[in-house]
């Protein structure tokens, strides 16, 4: 079973809950849900589905990220967690895409990440 974390860690509130947020996901969705219930989630919170694409995973918070690197999920970047979930569905690895410039007959790039 390889289940991953990343270290988003997104400021939100969800419900009463305010913290940093970071995506629980995994090679197969059967794994993914085993290892989220062995570690106390709910079913409830996965996102998946239409609304999530193929980019299907839990949140969490900081305290079950750290719960979760404790049971065994390996813990990733926020980069790494993209091209790995994008792997694992058969999309191909993100790039910077092509911009239209000031110039005609030219184009520009457009990093994926601001600091690129």
């Amino acid at each position: 079973m390889t289940v991953y974390v990343d270290d988003s860690r997104i400021s939100a509130t969800v419900g009463r809950i305010r913290g940093r947020w970071s995506h629980l996901f995994a090679d197969t969705e059967s794994e993914l849900h085993e290892f989220a219930a062995a570690i106390g989630l709910r079913r409830s919170w996965f996102q998946g589905g239409a609304k999530h694409g193929r980019l299907w995973h839990y949140d969490v918070t900081d305290s079950l990220r750290q719960k979760a690197i404790r049971a065994g999920a390996h813990s990733v970047t926020w980069r790494e967690s993209v091209g790995i979930m994008r792997a694992r569905d058969g999309l191909p690895p993100l790039r910077s895409v092509p911009v239209p410039s000031a110039e005609p007959g030219t184009a520009g790039q457009l990093p994926l990440f601001a600091d690129q």
